[in-house]
């Protein structure tokens, strides 16, 4: 098949599958997508998406969210299953 072109998804399809990872436990109310990155820099969409997951999976951008989940849970004084605040 040349030149096929995804069908680009409906707001309607983003909120489904939202739903469907929400139900399966997973937090997705702070999603980050290629237009975050493509809006700032001229890039194409496979690039802003490789730059977006590289940036989100550094490790001091890591460290830093497991960082602010052990002070969310202090303030909701939540206790730890474990010796160490984050694992």
């Amino acid at each position: 098949m040349r030149n096929y072109k995804p069908k680009t998804p409906t707001q309607v399809e983003i909120d489904s599958a939202r739903d469907v990872l929400r139900r399966a436990g997973f937090a997705v109310e702070n999603l980050w997508c290629a237009e975050d990155v493509s809006y700032r820099y001229h890039c194409t969409k496979e690039q802003a998406l490789k730059f977006a997951n590289t940036a989100l999976q550094n490790s001091h951008i890591m460290g830093e969210i497991n960082f602010v989940i052990g002070e969310v849970a202090q303030a909701m004084n939540l206790k730890s299953k474990f010796n160490t605040p984050w694992l």
